[in-house]
């Protein structure tokens, strides 16, 4: 099973021309396989920890002075530390 697995996806050989080739039928539960690995390997969605929509966007003082040390700034909010 793990030769027609790593043949498809590493190689993009079409499982019919594989059982052409190897003389061996497809395995009924080829597809299947694919996706419960994929499903192993995929990135879970990022988990959002806070919503901060509600906030004012951070303004990027570097990028307006990049020599700028000293300026003034206002908390808005604070988040609890889960």
């Amino acid at each position: 099973m793990d030769d027609w697995i790593v043949a498809m996806q590493s190689w993009g050989i079409p499982a019919d021309k594989i059982a052409e080739v190897s003389n061996t039928p497809i395995p009924g539960n080829l597809y299947y396989e694919i996706a419960t690995r994929q499903e192993k390997i995929a990135k879970a969605p990022e988990l959002i920890l806070y919503n901060t929509i509600h906030l004012p966007e951070t303004d990027c003082l570097y990028f307006a002075d990049s020599h700028l040390f000293e300026f003034e700034a206002t908390v808005v909010e604070l988040f609890a530390n889960v």
